[in-house]
């Protein structure tokens, strides 16, 4: 199945189009993760930067949706991003029996 995509012009960028992102991301925590890990981080830049939020409340079948990943995939790579400190898990929560973390995107000062 195909998707028609839209890529707009330079005449009509806007910030709803774009988000920065800082480079750091693609010059040292692109070429060490695992493709499934860099997936599952690229999804969390984009619901963190891409929407100007520093937590994003989500369940492993929406990342899974969101990657393309499996759910069991999607499970393993998160706790690597985790282990890592890339990722930061700031609450946990049990809406009837479906689970959601709400996770953070490291920032700051960091050692590598």
């Amino acid at each position: 199945m195909s998707k028609k995509l839209y890529i707009p012009g330079p005449e009509e960028i806007a910030d709803k189009w774009f988000m920065i992102i800082p480079n750091i991301f693609y010059d040292e925590f692109m070429p060490v993760l695992t493709p499934p890990a860099w997936k599952i981080l690229s999804f969390f830049i984009r619901q963190t930067y891409g929407f100007k939020r520093e937590r994003y409340s989500v369940g492993i079948n929406r990342i899974a949706d969101g990657t393309g990943l499996g759910v069991r995939t999607v499970s393993t790579h998160i706790g690597i991003l985790i282990k890592s400190g890339l990722l930061i898990v700031t609450r946990k929560s049990d809406h009837r029996k479906k689970i959601t973390r709400e996770y953070k995107l490291i920032s700051g000062s960091i050692l590598i």
